[in-house]
Parts: structure tokens; C-alpha cells; sequence
């Protein structure tokens, strides 16, 4: 065995030159693998901060409008929550929810309808919602599991939120909804 110039030991044997490069290797590769996680977390809590602040900015927005809605927050996204009557079909509301992802730079927002009755000719539905999803490609319609009929719609605020930008969205998915809604609730049967 040969010794080196501090007088620590080395070996000329290849198998062992090999094993302290695959250990070599394993260290930088689990070095490089614990700095990706590490930013991968600093990535993810700029988001949450990024996202805490446009929610702040939009309760903000609201309080200036005098409205109230309720909220709450969950482990990955801070929910706004309110009620709506449809202008061409003022017996009916709409639930509407507003959800800040805090793990992606996302808004994602809801109407739900809960229609009076049971939900029948359900292919027939699906024909009519399918088509909807053909021609609307910024939002999207389906039946939850509660078969109550959703719209959906996302904004990316990666670089940018305005609160106008989010009320626009509401209102035209509001206005969909309406409109939708009348074609579609012939498809709930009323219970007597």
C-alpha cells in the first residue's frame, strides 16, 4: 500500500478506487438532490406568500365593494365562499367559491348549482355538457358527485393579479352559469 504525501494510505486497487467513486458520486448526487429540495421549498413558500398576498389584496378589494363572504383556509388553499341568485332564474342560487392555491401561482373558481330534484336523463346531460366544453374552452362543466352542475374556470396570476381581473371571471362565469343553467334544468325531476 502506498502512502500519500500527508502519509495518509491509498490503494492502487482498482475495485477500491471504484467503490470511493461511487461514494464520491453518491455524496454529490444526495448533495444535489438535498439543494433541489431546498429550493423546491424556498419555491414553494414564495408561492404561499405570493398567494397570502393576492388574497389579502382581494378580501381587501371586497371590503372596499361593502361585500361579505365567508372563508376559511385549508393546508393548501384559502377558500372564499358566497351565494348568488341568477338573474334569469331568480328562484334558483348559485354557490360560488373562490380558491387561492397556496402551493401554485392559481385562483380556481366554482358556481355550483344545486338543482331541485332528482337528476334524470343523465346521457342526455352529458350530450349538452360535453358540447358546452367544445365551444366555452376557458371554463369547464361537469356534474359533481352531489350531482349538483359545476363551472369551473382558472387564472394564473404567476406574474401578475389585479382584482378586476378576478371580478371579470366571476361575471362570466356567472353569466354562463345563467344562461346554462336554463337549458340543463329540465334534466332534474322534481320531487313531489
Amino acid at each position: 500500500m502506498k502512502k500519500s504525501r500527508d502519509g495518509s494510505s491509498f490503494s492502487n486497487n482498482p475495485e477500491k478506487k471504484s467503490a470511493r467513486v461511487v461514494r464520491l458520486q453518491d455524496y454529490q448526487e444526495g448533495k444535489e438532490r438535498e439543494e433541489a429540495m431546498e429550493q423546491a421549498a424556498r419555491l414553494l413558500q414564495q408561492t404561499r406568500n405570493l398567494m397570502e398576498k393576492n388574497c389579502r389584496i382581494y378580501a381587501e378589494h371586497l371590503e372596499q365593494l361593502d361585500i361579505d363572504l365567508a372563508d376559511y383556509e385549508e393546508e393548501d388553499r384559502f377558500v372564499l365562499v358566497g351565494e348568488q341568485t341568477l338573474e334569469e332564474n331568480p328562484e334558483v342560487s348559485a354557490s360560488f367559491m373562490i380558491q387561492f392555491n397556496l402551493e401554485q401561482p392559481v385562483i380556481d373558481i366554482h358556481m355550483i348549482f344545486t338543482p331541485n330534484g332528482t337528476l334524470k336523463h343523465r346521457q342526455k346531460l352529458y350530450r349538452v355538457i360535453n358540447s358546452w366544453n367544445q365551444d366555452y374552452r376557458f371554463a369547464a362543466f361537469f356534474i359533481d358527485s352531489d350531482n349538483d352542475l359545476v363551472v369551473r374556470t382558472s387564472l394564473d396570476v404567476e406574474h401578475h393579479f389585479e382584482p378586476a381581473k378576478l371580478d371579470e371571471a366571476l361575471i362570466l362565469l356567472s353569466d354562463l352559469a345563467d344562461d346554462g343553467y336554463t337549458e340543463v334544468e329540465k334534466f332534474w325531476v322534481k320531487e313531489l
